[in-house]
């Protein structure tokens, strides 16, 4: 068919109109869309029902954020007073061991200084004894040179 041929029969010719028309208003309603999603404005439709739940739910919103808001403050109170009394309880500890730290540095200490006393005699004693010792062992020499020297006088 030929364009001449198209234009002899009327209803070929409102067909073809009515398919341009079509596709013009389908091109400009995808226009229109365009432009809405492009002004970011999403189409509402007027149902008062609709903005009734959506008030309901705005509300319910704020409440739920009040609610956390006083919750998340509630339990910072609560936090921080634990860490408070904690921190009171490890000082307390804290001091408690200082203090029998303390104790037994001094008993350590007394400790030794009665294990120096009760060691000096014997240190003494043990001095003594090897002075005796060293005496002993001189006067045995002189005693063994002695016999030695008898010895060899009655031998000769």
């Amino acid at each position: 068919m030929t364009l001449a041929e198209i234009a002899a029969e009327p209803p070929l010719q409102i067909a073809s109109w009515l398919a341009g028309l079509a596709f013009v208003v389908m091109l400009v309603n995808g226009g229109l869309k365009l432009t809405d999603r492009l002004r970011g404005e999403k189409p509402r439709p007027p149902n008062e029902e609709l903005d009734g739940r959506v008030s309901r739910l705005e509300a319910d919103l704020a409440s739920l954020r009040g609610e956390l808001t006083e919750n998340w403050k509630r339990h910072e109170t609560l936090v921080a007073a634990s860490a408070a009394h904690i921190h009171e309880r490890l000082e307390t500890v804290r001091k408690e061991l200082d203090g029998k730290l303390g104790e037994q540095m001094r008993a350590a200490e007394e400790g030794r200084t009665r294990l120096h006393h009760r060691m000096d005699p014997v240190v003494e004693n043990t001095a003594a004894i090897a002075g005796q010792l060293t005496a002993f062992t001189k006067s045995f020499e002189q005693f063994t040179q002695l016999v030695v020297a008898l010895a060899t006088t009655e031998k000769s």
